[in-house]
């Protein structure tokens, strides 16, 4: 019988605060300016190595904010701060209205963050009440549970949210998508697929006549993993999707709740 206990996968959020993630954005912007980086190169400005867990997870947070866009693919991924975080970083007017609801609109982008507002708006239940509802009725994993929560209410409260509503219509549609490129592989952070997903469509993929099956793995039980190219396929090409799928396993995007069956 196997006895290897289920490994409970958090719904996705970011991993800072909106305060904090801010101002990696202004550490960035001191140096890069309007310009874009290399990843690694952003990623150092932060003091992070290239492979660093933890500065790819506040990547995925800058992004999930709406203030960080990333463009590329592979070793060639580039960061560049959006127009929104730079009306923000940019704006130095005392008491500006218009800065202040950008930091409302960036703080309610993840859409954990827009369930919860929905669900609370600025009356913040205690902290053991929010855990619960995240644990029991989010997913969340106990362990992290607490780190979420304290962030959450730094942002509400840096934002200006607690206790207040935003101007006109204070509910926040949960259906509408959080960054506008649809390259952001990070934004898979609030759109991490599951196994369930994955595994809606069962009918065999039809290749065109422009198309080549690569390769064909069974990679665990009930799983096998096709590899379908178009245009030329060369090393370069290979390299670059290796290079992708390790990026993405870092960011723990093809992690569920339960591990592949070896």
């Amino acid at each position: 019988m196997d006895t290897k206990p289920k490994r409970v996968r958090s719904p996705a959020y970011p991993a800072v605060s909106v305060k904090v993630a801010l101002k990696k954005a202004e550490d960035f912007y001191e140096v890069e300016g309007r310009n874009e980086a290399f990843l690694t190169v952003a990623l150092s400005h932060w003091g992070y190595s290239p492979t660093s867990g933890n500065g790819l997870k506040l990547v995925a947070a800058l992004s999930s904010y709406g203030l960080a866009v990333v463009s590329g693919s592979g070793n060639n991924r580039k960061l560049k701060l959006s127009d929104l975080a730079l009306r923000i970083l940019l704006d130095k007017r005392e008491g500006s209205q218009e800065k202040l609801q950008s930091i409302q609109s960036v703080a309610l982008k993840p859409k954990i963050h827009q369930k919860l507002w929905n669900l609370w708006k600025g009356n913040l239940p205690s902290q053991a009440n929010m855990s619960h509802h995240l644990i029991f009725d989010e997913g969340f994993n106990e362990k992290f549970v607490g780190s979420f929560v304290k962030d959450y209410i730094e942002t509400i409260e840096f934002a200006g949210l607690n206790n207040s509503s935003i101007e006109g219509n204070s509910e926040v549609n949960e259906s509408e998508e959080d960054i506008e490129s649809d390259d952001e592989f990070f934004e898979v952070e609030n759109d991490r697929p599951s196994v369930a997903t994955a595994s809606i469509a069962q009918a065999p993929v039809k290749l065109t006549s422009e198309e080549v099956e690569i390769a064909k793995y069974p990679v665990a039980k009930n799983c096998t993993i096709r590899i379908i190219g178009k245009g030329e396929i060369n090393r370069k090409a290979i390299e670059a999707l290796v290079a992708q799928l390790n990026l993405n396993l870092q960011l723990g995007i093809f992690d569920d709740e339960t591990d592949l069956e070896e």
